[in-house]
């Protein structure tokens, strides 16, 4: 299994590439189209955790997104996040990895309105 940093993500998607690698996903997701249910919302007081499930052919995957936003008046970030991807075939986690400048307000996704589900 595969365990990615933030850097390490960033590496391998640049943000100045990140809106069009989403783009060329989307118009792939349109002809190969997988399952894509609706998101579990959980609230507790002001926070949130999203949990948004994906099935294509081959593989699985979660996305998991914190929003916290007292955590800025620490100086930490007020949306988390990481992907869990695994095999479809035998559930074998494949990767792990943050998401951090995806989620992040200073995202290239955020900037441009671009929502992300």
């Amino acid at each position: 299994m595969i365990f990615l940093t933030d850097s390490e993500v960033e590496q391998l998607l640049p943000p100045d590439r990140v809106v069009s690698i989403i783009a060329s996903a989307m118009k792939y997701d349109e002809i190969h189209a997988g399952t894509v249910p609706q998101r579990m919302h959980l609230q507790k007081d002001q926070n949130t955790i999203l949990v948004m499930p994906a099935i294509k052919e081959n593989f699985y995957g979660t996305k998991v997104v914190s929003v916290y936003p007292e955590n800025m008046k620490q100086g930490k970030p007020m949306i988390s996040g990481y992907y869990v991807l695994n095999n479809r075939m035998d559930g074998a986690p494949v990767a792990i990895m943050r998401a951090s400048q995806v989620y992040s307000d200073e995202s290239p996704t955020s900037r441009i309105g671009f929502s992300l589900r």
